[in-house]
């Protein structure tokens, strides 16, 4: 009730996996991150929030108050990924993989974004043609 569209959410999310280190830079990450509604603060990831640092992202779960993912880069893409708990600071596991959904579950396909954008220019440019 009220919470977006349960597909687009779950479409939305992105896998971050050691197998597939290439396919993620930091940057691509940090992109990927922006666009599932993820804020940056350097200084104290939280819930829905994200901080960089040299040679990793530490991305504070939308899901859980005290989970951090922090995913580990090198030259050639993610080399580690973990699972910290942010009450304590410690790592509690080492995983192969981790996925990341939105921090907000109002997420509108991109897709979906293109069509409005242009149909609301063409009605603006309707509505100019009449004034």
């Amino acid at each position: 009730y009220g919470l977006g569209m349960p597909a687009a959410f779950l479409d939305s999310a992105i896998r971050l996996s050691k197998a597939d280190s290439n396919e993620f830079s930091s940057e691509k990450l940090i992109a990927e991150l922006i666009r599932l509604q993820y804020e940056r603060d350097d200084f104290d990831p939280r819930r829905g929030v994200f901080a960089v640092s040299s040679d990793s992202i530490e991305i504070g779960v939308a899901w859980e108050e005290d989970v951090l993912y922090r995913v580990e880069f090198s030259d050639h893409g993610i080399t580690n990924v973990f699972i910290v708990d942010k009450s304590l600071g410690n790592v509690e596991t080492t995983v192969d993989s981790v996925t990341v959904y939105p921090a907000k579950h109002f997420i509108t396909p991109e897709e979906q974004m293109k069509r409005a954008i242009a149909a609301i220019k063409l009605e603006r440019d309707q509505v100019f043609q009449v004034f």
